[in-house]
């Protein structure tokens, strides 16, 4: 029975480290600026009637021909201009003052942190339970839960580190 432990330990070891890992390849690659390639998109790049097809509640960020960049939620959309939301506050801007207008997309670092430290905790609570488990006739062990603890630490970290990022995509460049 030792030596069917000792590979289901082995396995499960195995199994965190695959999971850990493949939150790296599963993650968005980030970028700066990604500008669609199709030949329809790139004709309508300048066409402000792309921001009015937005939906309210959008992550934006907005560069000003003045060289200031503003993000936020969008709160409302006309063809004159455009409101952010950010913090409790609403942004009025006029749309001659836009150079260009990026969708925001991706996962914040925040919460891939914490899903990270989700799943890390529970692997390694459960590596901790099975290495504990043989042989003890109680659960008030130590292993469980510094594994968990140890494997949530280590879910933190891939999780920022591998978070995806976000990424802005260019929907309007001003003419």
């Amino acid at each position: 029975m030792h030596q069917f432990s000792s590979h289901k330990t082995s396995f499960l070891i195995l199994s965190l480290i695959i999971a850990i890992l493949s939150q790296s390849t599963l993650a968005q690659t980030v970028t700066d600026d990604t500008i669609a390639q199709d030949e329809k998109t790139a004709k309508t790049i300048g066409d402000w009637s792309i921001v009015e097809m937005l939906t309210d509640g959008e992550k934006l960020q907005i560069d000003l021909r003045s060289g200031k960049s503003l993000k936020g939620r969008l709160a409302s959309v006309s063809n004159t201009g455009l409101s952010l939301s950010e913090g409790g506050k609403t942004i009025s801007i006029n749309r001659d003052d836009v150079s260009r207008v990026y969708q925001v997309i991706g996962r914040t670092r925040g919460k891939s942190a914490l899903r990270g430290a989700g799943i890390g905790g529970a692997i390694g609570g459960g590596i901790g339970l099975i290495l504990y488990l043989p042989g003890r006739d109680d659960l008030v062990g130590w292993l469980p839960a510094s594994f968990a603890v140890l494997g949530a630490g280590i879910g933190v970290g891939v999780g920022a580190v591998f978070s995806g990022g976000q990424k802005r995509v260019l929907i309007y460049r001003a003419s």
